[in-house]
């Protein structure tokens, strides 16, 4: 996905020996403040989750409606399986539940994240808890209770900023991998806090952005797990990476799928998501 007004939509059209992508853009611009982007499968009319700072759209990858409006900076989102329910994190210290029925919104969790702010957020259906970003990555159950940190050494602040976050639990489902993307890197920990670790991080570049995105999925072409991320320089670049994830959840061989180079200011990818959509 493209900040600030797009979203694109790629398919990888061979395997890692010959690289080529193809892309569409979804919504033409839709003006600023979009922050991210979900799947949402359980839901027959949402197709995709998409926030801006002042609602949440719905797309069937054709069209777009609103589900919610005057959410509060909404920025990651997830929608959870059941009761129609949407969680939020505002990038301050909150994180909102928005009834998708009603519309009614009210704060699930109030002063968490310290100064790095709350951001990445994801749902663990198999173990039922929401993960999320602060100065530590952070966890509580859907209806925020059993707060709780699951890293002590990550540090994050209001200028080294946690932002999207992916789960993989291939390995082992009942005490899965959370992989955070953050300014200059990418770090790993289980869910009950063992081998938390920085594996992977970018060099130093003026105006270097990312990794933002991340997400896991399999490539249907070679059947291996990989780990995908993106990053870039503000008005200037743009970059999708990935790389094979192996069964100690470290990083292999990393390669570039797609980069492009743009004029235009806020040109680059901040949130990513896997999506089983189809080219017409």
């Amino acid at each position: 996905m493209d900040n600030f007004g797009n979203i694109l939509q790629g398919r990888l059209m061979n395997s890692s020996s010959g690289r080529f992508w193809q892309w569409r853009n979804l919504t033409g611009d839709m003006s600023s403040g979009i922050a991210g982007i979900t799947v949402a499968n359980n839901y027959k009319n949402i197709a995709i989750g998409l926030m801006s700072k002042s609602g949440l759209l719905s797309s069937n990858g054709h069209s777009f409606s609103i589900l919610a409006t005057d959410l509060n900076s909404c920025h990651y989102v997830v929608i959870l399986p059941t009761k129609n329910i949407m969680l939020y994190t505002d990038a301050h210290q909150h994180i909102y539940q928005v009834d998708l029925i009603t519309k009614k919104q009210s704060i699930l969790l109030d002063h968490v994240g310290g100064s790095a702010g709350t951001r990445g957020l994801v749902y663990d259906s198999i173990n039922n808890w929401i993960y999320f970003s602060g100065v530590q990555l952070m966890r509580s159950r859907p209806d925020g209770t059993e707060l709780q940190n699951i890293t002590q050494h990550l540090n994050l602040n209001n200028e080294k900023l946690g932002f999207q976050i992916a789960l993989d639990n291939h390995f082992d489902p009942k005490n899965p991998r959370v992989y955070l993307a953050f300014d200059g890197g990418l770090y790993m920990a289980y869910t009950d806090g063992s081998q938390e670790k920085l594996v992977y991080s970018s060099s130093a570049e003026t105006n270097f952005v990312g990794p933002y995105g991340v997400a896991i999925g399999v490539d249907p072409f070679d059947n291996k797990r990989y780990i995908y991320w993106c990053r870039g320089r503000r008005s200037k670049e743009a970059y999708l990476e990935r790389s094979i994830l192996d069964n100690d959840g470290q990083l292999t061989t990393i390669e570039s799928l797609w980069n492009d180079s743009s004029t235009k200011a806020g040109q680059w990818l901040y949130a990513l998501a896997l999506v089983p959509w189809k080219f017409q």
